[in-house]
């Protein structure tokens, strides 16, 4: 996973791009499947993640601190050799891929629905996948000034709804809490640590900062995270019920068309519309650039096209909205808690080993000199 132009960006640059990126999982295309699981309970599961989330956060700081903020390739190849460093990489680039699929399909299904009915499906989906391709093209660094731009409007937006809809939220709707048990709540967890799991992303970005990236800096986008996921999914159960809410696919998005100002100032949700495309938009072209690390820099701009053929591809497979959403739901987001877990153990342990490996090269380095002397 060679990177151009290393240390290119500061540690504020790629943390509000993760924001945009893994903001809209989290704010958007997981609440639906937390309330679907948990119910009322589904705010307990995202206090509870705090305990899971710090600890996660430290073992993405102990890789970072340890490997110094190395390209995760190249200290892999060093280390262990090529074709470790492969089989290590492989399936964190599945990741992104599949992501990339997941983030594009249910974003073109939400505008369809919504906003452009009388446009074909397919037309939607490759005007946005065009749009997303120009952004990968211009780069990582336009990525990060271009989400320096976007962010500050989305969290404006963002608090907007919040806000306004006050009179709205029933804060009894959020309670009794655990009527049927602990089950629903753990269920629910591994929602959203499938999303504030996504801290492990920090890793591959690291080559791309050059000042020192502290645990605290860690920590705190994990909080941000959580912070992204909590205020919806409370303000979905106290506006619509639990019973109600999770029969909304897009609960988020009923916020914004429940607003209301006034007499005469209605249907402002063409603004969710702003919030998802730009977040959308960054997560996709962000996570296809990471790919395109994978390969030298003479490929990455055919590694790029083909990347974005192969969504084309995808597309055209045969797929209802059903298909997709059980696929996403029962399979995908409940597998990713234990796939980022389990990445950081592998490499934790291999960094243990590697040190090992080190302090013994260097012992038999002085017995050999000594000897030689």
């Amino acid at each position: 996973m060679k990177t151009p132009g290393q240390n290119v960006l500061v540690t504020k640059q790629v943390f509000i791009t993760l924001i945009l990126s893994t903001g809209l999982l989290n704010h958007v295309i997981i609440i639906p499947f937390v309330l679907n699981t948990a119910s009322r309970d589904a705010w307990i599961s995202a206090i509870l993640s705090i305990f899971p989330l710090i600890l996660f956060a430290w073992m993405v700081f102990f890789i970072i601190k340890k490997t110094n903020q190395q390209n995760m390739f190249d200290w892999w190849k060093n280390h262990f050799g090529k074709k470790a460093a492969i089989a290590y990489l492989v399936p964190i680039l599945l990741f992104l891929y599949i992501s990339t699929y997941v983030t594009l399909k249910d974003t073109t299904i939400w505008i369809s629905i919504y906003f452009v009915t009388d446009l074909p499906y397919v037309t939607t989906f490759i005007l946005f996948l065009l749009l997303c391709y120009i952004a990968t093209r211009l780069g990582l660094k336009t990525l990060a000034i271009s989400s320096g731009i976007i962010l500050p409007i989305v969290v404006i937006l963002g608090f907007f709804i919040a806000a306004a809809n006050t009179t709205e939220k029933n804060v009894d709707l959020l309670f009794p809490i655990l009527m049927d048990g602990f089950k629903p709540v753990l269920r629910g967890l591994i929602y959203i640590l499938a999303g504030l799991f996504e801290l492990f992303i920090v890793i591959l970005l690291v080559p791309n900062i050059h000042n020192k990236i502290k645990y605290r800096h860690i920590l705190l986008l994990g909080f941000i995270y959580l912070g992204l996921l909590l205020g919806p999914l409370t303000g979905t159960i106290m506006e619509f019920g639990p019973v109600e809410g999770k029969n909304f696919r897009y609960p988020a998005f009923e916020q914004w068309r429940l607003l209301k100002i006034g007499e005469y100032i209605t249907h402002l949700d063409f603004f969710a519309l702003w919030q998802w495309l730009s977040s959308a938009l960054i997560r996709i072209s962000l996570f296809i650039i990471l790919i395109s690390y994978a390969v030298p820099e003479k490929h990455r701009t055919f590694t790029i096209t083909a990347l974005y053929f192969g969504l084309l591809i995808l597309e055209l497979i045969p797929l209802q909205s059903y298909q997709f959403y059980q696929f996403i739901y029962v399979y995908f987001f409940p597998s990713l808690p234990f796939f980022f877990l389990a990445m950081c153990v592998i490499f934790i342990i291999m960094i243990f080993i590697a040190e090992k490996r080190g302090k013994q090269h260097e012992k038999t380095k002085k017995e050999t000199s000594h000897q030689n002397y």
